[in-house]
């Protein structure tokens, strides 16, 4: 039932680009003026940035680093985001991949021609998710440092 109600609809959305076609096949042009898409593109940008924020709970660098040396000596919390049981070697991994993504992705965005301000955005949230990282990582070689030397103490 399901397939079938998206295919009626996939047919009836291929129908509207068909007759928004001209002669040749080619689409129409838009009649959106193109600060219009530009700022529907910046508010999308606003909405990635937000998403990524929320989910992994980023701030700026310099509210991070002054919280961070309030609290020094003291074990730093590992975030909800990171998998119960990971290793810093797996958070070392997958945290280089989602950046590696992420920058992709913000390259990709970059490329077509949003504004500067979204461009700022877009950096300043690969800058914090970087940081961001960087935490969880020592976060987690603490934890596992601290693991190691309370089991070397257990067998002396």
């Amino acid at each position: 039932m399901a397939s079938t109600a998206r295919s009626v609809r996939y047919s009836l959305s291929m129908k509207q680009a068909d007759e928004k076609r001209d002669q040749s096949g080619a689409l129409a042009p838009s009649r959106r003026p193109a600060s219009a898409c530009r700022s529907m593109a910046l508010e999308v940008v606003k909405l990635y940035i937000s998403l990524l924020s929320t989910f992994f709970t980023l701030s700026d660098v310099s509210i991070s680093e002054t919280s961070r040396s309030k609290s020094e000596g003291e074990n730093m919390p590992i975030p909800s985001f990171v998998p119960p049981g990971t290793t810093v070697l797996s958070a070392c991994h997958f945290g280089e991949k989602l950046v590696e993504d992420v920058n992709e992705g913000i390259g990709e965005l970059m490329g077509v021609d949003i504004g500067s301000e979204a461009g700022n955005g877009l950096r300043n949230m690969l800058d914090s998710l970087k940081w961001r990282l960087q935490e969880v990582v020592t976060a987690l070689w603490a934890r596992g440092m601290s693991i190691h030397f309370t089991e070397l103490e257990v067998k002396n």
